[in-house]
């Protein structure tokens, strides 16, 4: 038996969501319309989207010529560190209106912290490797070793700092967690005893009153991955390798060729281009590009749940600087507009909100933080899970 794998979830309440996220694939494969030559083209044909393009797939004219797609990938390609940041703007307060017309109880000062904040990652690739490099790294050897071939950072912002950070170097997790920012939002959500529980729930594990301690004077905790990696092969044996390695650079070509036709870009003054991509026709070519790559599961996919999605076109910029990829907004009043009704909610009007993503090819590097903290985290990780982890032992800081 086949068994089709759904892009969205059946159930009405879910629908706009689903589709939403769908949807918000695609503006972030728009810098591929970029064109060699084609900055001041102008579209032709009877769809007003797809038009007439030279090369690199730029329709309609203005400031300048866009860099090719191609060129941008090898731009990035050849980073040595890069860095997203993933923020909401929503100037006008439109989405805050529709949080509290959705649920009048929830705390404006939680709406605020939310909106307010970002989520950055990077990945910076050991040693001088770049980008391009790292993809060839072999994925057949042992965990602990690919562990230590790319060093990342995660960190969630909010009231102007990171409450959240999580690093990953040679091999080595350092978390951080701001206990104090963290119960204040609690606090502003109806929680007052936040701050308590936190040390409460903190205390009940051993060592539990100076992680709080430690936490609370910004210090990272530190975890060598190294022991329980070998463990966890120990325990599954080796992945399952597929007959054939994925071209990963093909496959994003054959995506965004394959939404390519369905997009117009525009502008170009101070490197920023204007983008429209009619969403339904531009899913199904991605849909149905994704299905022929040959990837296990998506032979399987069903993009016939996309006829549900509105006839329209998603809206989006993206700016470069050179051959480097700087920013790319999504405007979510075009997005929540072609995304299907939830038996029958009004749609927010989200007029004058975006969502951005800045990115930034040349970043620092990832390293180890300063102020770790003197608890060993691996003895206190083996003593807590060490039946389910077979016993990983703890290793010296």
């Amino acid at each position: 038996m086949t068994t089709r794998v759904p892009l969205l979830h059946r159930r009405p309440a879910r629908h706009r969501l689903g589709a939403a996220a769908a949807v918000f694939v695609l503006p972030f494969t728009l810098v591929a319309c970029g064109g060699d030559s084609a900055g001041g083209s102008t579209g032709s044909g009877d769809n007003p989207i797809v038009g007439g393009a030279g090369e690199g797939g730029v329709v309609g004219g203005g400031g300048g010529d866009a860099p090719s797609g191609q060129a941008v990938y090898d731009k990035l390609m050849q980073s040595t560190s890069t860095s997203v940041r993933l923020s909401v703007e929503d100037p006008d307060g439109a989405i805050k209106r529709g949080i509290l017309a959705d649920d009048p109880e929830t705390p404006e000062a939680i709406i605020d912290t939310f909106l307010g904040g970002s989520i950055s990652f990077t990945v910076d690739p050991a040693g001088d490797q770049t980008l391009g490099e790292l993809q060839a790294t072999s994925v057949d050897a042992p965990v602990a070793e690919q562990l230590k071939a790319t060093n990342v950072s995660f960190s969630v912002d909010a009231k102007g700092g990171p409450i959240a950070q999580l690093r990953l170097v040679d091999g080595v997790m350092y978390a951080a967690a701001d206990l104090n920012t963290i119960g204040d939002i609690a606090v502003e959500a109806g929680e007052p005893n936040a701050q308590a529980q936190l040390d409460a729930g903190l205390s009940s594990i051993p060592q539990g009153t100076q992680l709080a301690t430690d936490l609370r004077d910004g210090k990272f905790l530190k975890l060598d991955l190294a022991p329980f990696a070998g463990q966890l092969e120990g325990l599954t044996g080796a992945a399952p390798m597929p007959d054939q390695m994925v071209d990963g650079q093909k496959l994003a070509q054959d995506l965004l060729a394959a939404v390519q036709p369905f997009t117009m870009v525009t502008g170009g003054e101070n490197g920023t281009y204007d983008v429209e991509v009619e969403a339904k026709r531009a899913l199904t070519a991605l849909a149905d590009s994704l299905k022929a790559s040959g990837i296990p599961g998506f032979d399987t996919l069903d993009a016939t749940e996309l006829d549900m999605l509105k006839e329209g076109t998603v809206k989006g910029s993206f700016s470069t600087d050179g051959d480097s990829l700087t920013e790319v907004t999504l405007d979510l009043q075009s997005l929540i507009a072609v995304v299907p009704d939830d038996g029958g909610t009004p749609a927010p009007d989200l007029s004058g909100s975006i969502l951005k993503l800045e990115i930034d090819d040349s970043a620092d590097e990832v390293g180890v933080p300063d102020g770790v903290s003197d608890i060993d985290l691996n003895a206190l990780v083996s003593q807590l899970f060490g039946s389910f982890l077979g016993g990983a032992s703890s290793v010296p800081s």
